[in-house]
C-alpha cells in the first residue's frame, strides 16, 4: 500500500487547480488522506463493512481531483447559492472527478477532511449519497489516525545540458521529536559526494546541501573537504511538510518532495 501512496503523490501533480491557489497542495493532501484510509481499512479487522477494497483502491488511483474556488451548490449551473448552502467537496462517479472548494476545506478539521475524503470516494464507487452515514461510522468505529510522521526525498539536479540527478537521499520527519541527521550520496564518476544535512522536528524541515569530499570507508558520516556550499541552513519547511518544493542556485536544482506516511 506504500507503493499506492508514493505512486499518488507522484501523479497528484497532473490535477491542476481549475480556479483555486495551491490547488495541487489540497489535491495532493486529497488524495494521500484517501491512501492511508485505504492502507487502513486494509488492516485485519479494520473493514467492518465490508467496502470493497478492490474498488475503493482503483477510484482513488484514477479518479481526478480538481481544486476550484468557486461554490459547489447542488445545481452546478448555480454558483451564487448562499454559504451554508455550498458543499466542501462533490463527486461525479460518471466522469470519474471531485471537485473540491477551497475556502471550504481549509477550514475543516483533520477529522472533518478524513470523513470528506471518504464520503466522495464512497460516492464514486456508489456506496454513499447524500448522507455521511457510513463514513462517519468509519470514522467512529476504526478510530482513524493519520500517520505521525513525513518521508522526504531530496535530489540535487544539475539543471544544464546534459541534465542529471547529482545526489538524492531520503529523511524521515517526525512529529514528535526534534532530529538531527546527515547523509552523503556519491556523484557518478567524480570523487565528491552530494552531502545532505537536515534538522527536523514538528512539522519544520531545515538543512545544508554541499558537495564535498567524504570518507566512503566509515560507516557514518565524515567529510574530509567541502567543494561547494549549495545552501546554507535553509527552512524548506516551516509547515506541514507536504507537497513538493524547488530551491535553484546557480545551475543547480535542490527539490524536495514530502509525503505523509
Amino acid at each position: 500500500m506504500k507503493i499506492l501512496i508514493l505512486a499518488l503523490f507522484l501523479t497528484t501533480y497532473t490535477f491542476a487547480g481549475r480556479d483555486g491557489n495551491g490547488g495541487n497542495e489540497i489535491a495532493l493532501r486529497f488524495t494521500q488522506i484517501a491512501a492511508n484510509s485505504l492502507n487502513f481499512l486494509s488492516s485485519p479487522g479494520k473493514n467492518p463493512t465490508n467496502i470493497d477494497l478492490e474498488k475503493l483502491e482503483e477510484a482513488i488511483q484514477k479518479t481526478q481531483v480538481y481544486v476550484v474556488g468557486y461554490k459547489l451548490c447542488a445545481d452546478d449551473s448555480d454558483r451564487e447559492c448562499p454559504d451554508e448552502a455550498g458543499f466542501v467537496a462533490k463527486n461525479y462517479p460518471l466522469k470519474g472527478e471531485i471537485l473540491i472548494n477551497e475556502g471550504k476545506w481549509q477550514k475543516l478539521s483533520l477529522e472533518d477532511k478524513i470523513r470528506i475524503v471518504l464520503h466522495e470516494y464512497f460516492g464514486i464507487i456508489g456506496l454513499e449519497e447524500g448522507k455521511y452515514n457510513l463514513s462517519s461510522n468509519i470514522i467512529i468505529a476504526l478510530e482513524h489516525k493519520e500517520g505521525e510522521q513525513y518521508a522526504c526525498q531530496l535530489s540535487l539536479i544539475k539543471n544544464s545540458y546534459p541534465t542529471r540527478v547529482l545526489g538524492s537521499e531520503g529523511f524521515i520527519v517526525h512529529n514528535s521529536s526534534v532530529k538531527s541527521m546527515g547523509k552523503s550520496s556519491q556523484i557518478e564518476n567524480s570523487n565528491y559526494d552530494v552531502v545532505f544535512r537536515m534538522v527536523t522536528a514538528k512539522n519544520y524541515l531545515r538543512g545544508t546541501v554541499e558537495i564535498s569530499e567524504v570518507d566512503r570507508d566509515l560507516p557514518f558520516l565524515y567529510v574530509k573537504s567541502k567543494k561547494e556550499i549549495l545552501f546554507e541552513n535553509v527552512t524548506f519547511f516551516n509547515g506541514e511538510p507536504i507537497g513538493v518544493k524547488v530551491f535553484k542556485k546557480d545551475d543547480k536544482l535542490l527539490q524536495i518532495s514530502c509525503v505523509h506516511i
